[in-house]
Parts: C-alpha cells; structure tokens; sequence
C-alpha cells in the first residue's frame, strides 16, 4: 500500500480546490471548498435601506405613498433619477469532505458532510393593494440560506453480488424567516371597508421555510454468469420531506375602523389566532421499488425486462378559516384586499333574512356549512389546500438481437400508468411499441432507424380536479334570476384545460384519446467541410 496526499484545483468562481489523501484499498478523504458568485442585475435601483436584511425602509419616500396614486408615483420616479444603479447578487459557499474505509477486500464503509450557505440578494416581485394587487414593485429579497447534507453508507461487492445500504439527510435553514418592506405605492383596497389606503405603509412575507429531507436507500445486484449470462437488480428508497414552520399572522395591522361583510376587523387578524392552524405541519413522502433482469439467452440475443414503482404521498392539510371570526377566505396583500365567501345575497337563492355572517356561526366546520343548505356568493373561492400526489407503474421489456459483426435490431414494449390524486383524470395509461434497427459498418459513421407507436388512455375527465377546494362545496348551485354564476363556470367541460388530441370518442366526459406514431432515421454529417 502507499500513502499519497494530492491536490486538485479549477477556475469555477472564486475559488474551487479539492484536496485529497488516502492509501490504495485502505482508505481515502476528499476535502473540497468552492465559492460561486452569481450576479442578477448591474443596474438595480434600490428606494430601501437595510437591503440584506429583514427589514426594508424607504429612504426618501413615504410610506403607503400621499394624497393620491399620481402624486405618489411621480415622487417614486423623481427618486428612482437621484438613485444610483447598484448590483444584487449572492455568493454560494460550499465545503465538505467525503471518506471511505475497506473493511475487508468485500466490504466497506463511506460517508460525507457538506456545508453550503447562500448569501446574498435577488429581484423579488411584490405585489400590494386590492385583490390582485393595484401595484407591482420590485424589491431585494435578502438571501441568507444554510444547508447541511449528511451520507453514510455501506457496500459490499464480491464480484458477484453488489449491495449498496445508504441513508442521507438535507437540512435547509433560511436565517431570514419574514421579510418586511415599506410600501412606496398609493394602493387600492379591495374587500374591506373602512380602512384608508394609506393605512398600508408595510408589507411582509413569509419567506421559504426551514425542512428537513431524509432518505434510506438500498440497491442489490446479483450475476448469474452459468445462467445466460444474466444480471438481477433490485432498488428500494423511502424518502421523507417534511417542514412544520411557524405560520405568521394575516396582517401587522390592526384594521381598526374596518369590516369585511360586517364583521368588524379590529385585531382579529393581526395575531397568528387567525389561522386555522399555528404551524404549516407539512410533509410529502415518495417510495420507489425497481427490479430489473438482463440476460443473454443466444450469443446474438440480449433481453432486458423492468418493473418500476413510484409514488408519492401528500399529507399537507390548511383551511382558509379565521377560527375568532367564523369567516371563510383569506386576507390578500396584507388586508388591503380579500377573498371571502358569504351566503348568496341574491333574492331567491337563499331563504329571506339569510344574514351575510350566517356561515360564521359554523365555526370552520366545513360539514356544520354544509349542513346550512345555503347557496354560497361565488363558487370559486379557496377554502383548502390541495395535497397533489400520484402513483406510477412502469414495465418495460426489450431485446437486442445481433444480425451481423455491425447491425442489430432492437424493440422495446413499454407500459406506464399514472393513478393521481386530485387531477381532471385519476388514472390514465400508454402502451408503446417501437422497433429499431441499427448498422455500424459504413465509413461514414453508424445509421439508426427505428418507428414507434403509442397509445394513451384514461378514464373520465372531470373538469374539476379537487372540488372538495372551494366555496362550491358549501351548498347548491344558485337557481335565481340575476345571479353572477360567473365564478361556478371558471372550468367548463366545453374549455377543458386539458384535451388530448388523436382517435377516441367524442363523449363530454371521456375526450379524445392520444395515438402517436413516430418514424425516425439519423445518420450522422461530418464537420469538416468537404475540399
């Protein structure tokens, strides 16, 4: 054995330097160090003070602006002249090592940490006033990201089987939970009442969480050399992503003076009480299983079959319900716009004398609403999160047969299929079949053709992927004349926001299916150019 301590280095960013050290079949310990700068703009106007910080203030402006829009943006521009272009950007820093130790000449250990901060800042689009926003201004966002990456593993190799056993972790930190900016911008309010625009001097954002990723791993191999010549593989992971950061409240704001459909704002949405729950509680798990065989029943005849399992699992949960006030919706833009929903106040949808804080009394149960039969004011409000997952299955068989000392033919069948959770389809499948055939011999280079035909199905298409998410679920549809029913047709089956085109039936609830068929030749062309 020798000892031999080496170094590597290159050009990428600032500095990039991996030192090594080891002795042969024993052990080894890679050092590594990079530093990469990152640059958005040369030519930032920055109106905020405190930029990298979690605190933004105007420098020379006033807060939720003056009398009017005109005035406030004229300030605005005559600042943005007097202001200097700036940079904004971020240096990734990164470091760590990587060891591994023989046990025996069969089995050996490995392992790794890493360290990589992210510093700095970036363009960051806010948007303040009304529903949607009566303004949109580009502020700093302050970057100050950790994450650390822990491996440890063990292999075993004897020449015929192969096992690799690993678990990693990732933890991501952002030490700027919230950032809060000062409003430049004279807004428009939206939904409540009774609060002036100019009340809204600050924003604030709840910036990416801290999580947590971890992940177990197992991967075996086994040749079977008096057995065709064949090779089993097996892959099993589990992984676990999950985050339970701190919710903030709707608003900084008081609200005093203001009402949202006559129920009274004053400090009933400035404290975290006014979520429907305190912490995000978040986490989406995935499991994959992969077996695979590859064997050469003849001398020309190569055969590979897979089997692949995938799913993931979504068990993120929130409602939109303000527990000390009853009220279903959500405040936007820090309260200076809504979206709620409310009993239709329509004549004739809702018994005479319905009050617009009916729904209050149920106290975020969405069964003791529904229990109230009451047509809702719009269709389409969120009252819940939609937890997206699916399971996927895949098969795929080939062969690769040898028609000479240059030529081979090759196909492949291959069957996937999707099994989704709150999509316009839950299940949809494709069967494909594609036959190749392949020539080394010419001079030139080697020729590839190969066709392809695939077929896509599914069941039904539902025009609502996840209706149990809004407002609709909360009574019948509305039935009286001179009613907006606007936000009840925002997916109708006629304007599907997905329709494979091909051969299939015309039925409304199951559109055309997908065929494709592919034919395709390459030969390759030489760079030099002819004499």
């Amino acid at each position: 054995s020798s000892s031999r301590p080496t170094a590597a280095g290159s050009a990428i960013g600032i500095s990039s330097s991996v030192p090594r050290r080891g002795v042969f079949n024993d052990w080894k310990l890679d050092l590594f160090y990079t530093e990469i700068p990152h640059e958005f703009t040369s030519n930032y106007r920055l109106l905020w003070n405190g930029e990298g910080s979690d605190d933004l203030n105007l420098g020379g402006l006033t807060p939720g602006g003056t009398v009017n829009a005109a005035t406030t943006q004229a300030n605005i521009q005559q600042t943005l002249t007097q202001t200097e272009e700036s940079d904004l950007g971020l240096v990734r820093k990164q470091g760590g090592f990587n060891v591994e130790k023989y046990l025996t000449n069969e089995w050996r250990v490995f392992g790794g940490y890493n360290l990589e901060k992210r510093e700095g800042e970036r363009p960051f689009g806010a948007v303040f006033g009304g529903g949607g926003g009566g303004g949109n201004v580009e502020i700093p966002e302050s970057i100050d990201y950790e994450t650390q990456n822990f491996l440890a593993g063990l292999r075993f190799d004897d020449g015929l089987n192969n096992l690799n056993l690993q678990a990693e972790a990732s933890l991501f930190r952002n030490r700027t939970g919230t950032m809060t900016f000062e409003n430049p911008l004279f807004i428009t309010t939206n939904t409540i009442i009774g609060v002036p625009p100019t009340t809204f001097t600050s924003g604030r954002y709840d910036l990416y969480p801290d999580n947590d990723y971890y992940n177990l791993l197992g991967e075996y191999g086994r040749n079977f050399p008096d057995f065709y010549k064949a090779r089993l593989t097996a892959v099993a992971s589990l992984a676990w992503m999950k985050q339970d950061d701190d919710l903030i409240a709707p608003t900084t704001f008081s609200l005093a003076g203001g009402n949202i459909n006559g129920v009274s704002t004053e400090n009933v949405w400035n404290t975290t009480r006014a979520n429907s729950k305190q912490s995000a509680d978040a986490e989406i798990n995935t499991q994959l299983f992969s077996l695979g065989l590859v064997m050469s029943p003849t001398d020309k005849l190569d055969v590979e079959g897979k089997i692949r399992y995938y799913e993931t699992e979504n068990k993120t949960e929130f409602f939109a319900c303000n527990p000390l006030t009853g009220q279903w919706g959500r405040l936007l833009n820090d309260g200076s716009g809504g979206s709620f929903v409310v009993p239709n106040p329509t004549p004739g949808n809702n018994p005479s004398g319905t009050l617009q804080t009916a729904y209050n009394q149920a106290g975020c149960n969405v069964a003791a609403v529904q229990a109230l039969g009451l047509v809702p004011s719009a269709g389409n409000v969120k009252i819940r999160n939609t937890p997206y997952d699916y399971k996927q299955m895949n098969y795929v068989l080939s062969g690769d047969y040898d028609l000479g000392r240059a030529s081979s033919l090759n196909l492949t069948l291959e069957r996937e299929e999707f099994d989704r959770a709150y999509r316009e389809r839950d299940s949809t499948w494709e069967n494909s079949f594609e036959l190749g055939y392949t020539n080394r011999g010419f001079s030139f280079g080697t020729i590839r053709v190969s066709a392809e035909y695939a077929e896509r199905r599914g069941d039904d298409y539902s025009v609502e992927a996840d209706p149990n998410s809004t407002s609709a679920i909360f009574g019948p549809a509305p039935v009286a004349n001179g009613t907006n029913v606007a936000s009840w047709i925002h997916a109708p089956s006629g304007l599907r926001k997905i329709r494979p085109c091909g051969s299939g039936s015309n039925h409304p609830e199951r559109p055309p299916e997908r065929d494709r068929h592919r034919v395709d030749g390459r030969r390759p062309r030489s760079s030099v150019p002819e004499q």
